[in-house]
């Protein structure tokens, strides 16, 4: 069965500019929504062969690039009891990239991410889930390779807490972090210090920034 492929509409096999000069998805100040876009949605019947489903599937999306055919998994198990204490729960977050390369026959795995909130008690509350829209996918630095962002939040309380949360970018396999905590009736949203984006192109930080503050 053939995989559904979604290619960006602005994707070309060379940069549209120089990202030197400035980036096209950002124009006086605002971003055109039109350089974002999630895919095409695979259903789990028709994910290709050596792609991995752990938990209960969140989202399956597929796209075209230079580099070639890509599927992303996301998926969440749990909650349940946490092992050698039937008291607490716990639950995980798996999220897996795949890539087929032009002229390869098969998927093989690019990278992947495994989170979890683990021995949370009974009477605590206990969340691990993926914001919407899930997977967000750009081509911020018009180098034909697309990033992909996951954002989600964490937590197990009793009161009115934080959440913990994680915006996580990649590009070509390697990841980029932002990290840090909800805002409350009594604080604002704090960001954990981060080193992941000093050699990054600077869009891919102003990119994390509005996601973090909701624009």
């Amino acid at each position: 069965m053939l995989l559904p492929v979604c290619a960006p509409a602005r994707y070309s096999p060379q940069p549209q500019k120089d990202p030197s000069a400035g980036h096209a998805s950002v124009q006086n100040g605002q971003w055109q929504e039109e350089y974002i876009w999630q895919g095409e949605e695979v259903k789990l019947r028709n994910l290709p062969p050596g792609v991995e489903v752990k938990g209960e599937l969140v989202t399956a999306r597929s796209w075209a690039d230079r580099a070639g055919l890509h599927v992303l998994v996301l998926s969440i198990e749990g909650p349940k009891p946490t092992p050698g204490n039937p008291d607490a729960r716990s639950k995980w977050l798996y999220a897996q990239e795949y890539l087929r390369k032009p002229n390869s026959r098969g998927y093989e795995q690019v990278w992947d991410i495994q989170d979890f909130e683990k021995g949370c008690p009974a009477e605590m509350d206990l969340s691990l889930q993926s914001l919407p829209p899930h997977v967000q996918l750009t081509d911020l630095d018009l180098d034909g390779y697309t990033e992909t962002t996951l954002s989600y939040r964490m937590q197990c309380a009793s009161d009115v807490q934080p959440y913990r949360v994680k915006i996580i970018l990649h590009e070509q396999g390697r990841k980029y972090a932002l990290r840090g905590y909800s805002s409350t009736p009594y604080q604002n949203k704090q960001q954990d210090p981060t080193t992941d984006f000093d050699t990054a192109p600077t869009v891919f930080w102003t990119w994390v920034q509005k996601l973090w503050h909701g624009e």
